[in-house]
């Protein structure tokens, strides 16, 4: 998809990016990245993207537990997995 939005008008830029596996953290797994070519070839960068995906995938997790239990104490239904 990020392939698709170099193609806007803007964003010529973006068109030489690639996508870089950045592999699993603790609470992401299998992430990847559009990135420039410089990035992909610096494992540093890669690994503090990835480090940077699975912060955020851990928020999200203690966000959606949170609105869980405040579901659940107002009396709201569970929501399914997916939802």
């Amino acid at each position: 998809m990020g392939l698709l939005g170099a193609m806007q008008p803007g964003h010529e830029d973006r068109a030489d990016h690639v996508v870089a596996q950045l592999g699993d953290g603790e609470h992401a797994k299998g992430a990847m990245s559009l990135v420039p070519p410089d990035v992909a070839a610096d494992p540093d960068q890669l690994r503090a993207l990835r480090d940077r995906v699975d912060a955020q995938q851990h928020q999200r997790r203690l966000d959606q537990q949170e609105m869980e239990g405040i579901a659940q104490a107002s009396g709201m239904p569970a929501a399914e997995d997916g939802a």
